[in-house]
């Protein structure tokens, strides 16, 4: 089997730590090309999942990569190790709203393998070197009446039988479910986010955010 890439290594990290926080036991995630979704997984009962990835950026607008994420990577990069500071979202219902819409559309194309139940996984708040400012999210301002109202009839009328909402940073977890609407699986970990940082990124640019918006 040929190696991974960086992106297919990272959506298979993220589905074993979503299927990890949820208790499931699974065999090794295996990313698919498309017109295929991300990563199909086999779980220990029997069932067979097709997750789609994607990772949210609060400054995109629909149709618009995150200028925010170019900036971020050229001033870790440029910082060659010093503390850098960036202006960061203080929102991120838009971007959630419009990443689901988005891929919601794709999955009419999807093509899983028999028998796969579909899944969306959504990443926010990336411990990565360059990513962590563009992808932060903040737990106490996701309002999650927002998140139900803005996306449950898109994901109920979609090929999707779940989605997450998973945060690198805080482990938190938001699950969404065609019976429950968005829940908190998991609540964020608020004050143990800057442990968690230098832990992920020891060794690396480390990255102090100015909150702006």
């Amino acid at each position: 089997m040929a190696a991974m890439g960086e992106r297919e290594a990272e959506d298979t990290e993220h589905v074993r730590r979503l299927l990890q926080a949820l208790g499931t036991a699974h065999d090794a995630p295996r990313p698919t090309p498309p017109p295929a979704p991300d990563v199909h997984v086999g779980l220990a009962d029997g069932r067979l999942l097709a997750i789609e990835l994607t990772t949210i950026h609060p400054d995109a607008g629909h149709g618009s990569s995150s200028a925010l994420r170019a900036q971020e990577q050229l001033k870790a990069e440029k910082a060659a190790g010093r503390p850098y500071s960036i202006w960061v979202p203080t929102t991120s219902a838009e971007a959630i709203k419009l990443a689901v819409r988005d891929k919601t559309k794709k999955a009419a194309g999807y093509k899983t393998e028999p028998g796969a139940e579909l899944w969306l996984l959504l990443n926010g708040s990336l411990a990565k070197p360059g990513a962590v400012a563009a992808t932060f999210m903040f737990p106490a301002l996701l309002d999650l009446t927002a998140l139900r109202t803005q996306t449950h009839d898109v994901l109920s009328a979609s090929r999707f039988e779940a989605a997450y909402l998973q945060l690198g940073l805080g482990r938190g977890l938001y699950e969404w479910k065609r019976d429950s609407n968005w829940q908190v699986r998991i609540e964020p970990q608020m004050f143990d986010e800057g442990r968690q940082m230098l832990d992920y990124l020891r060794g690396t640019p480390f990255l102090t955010m100015v909150v702006g918006r």
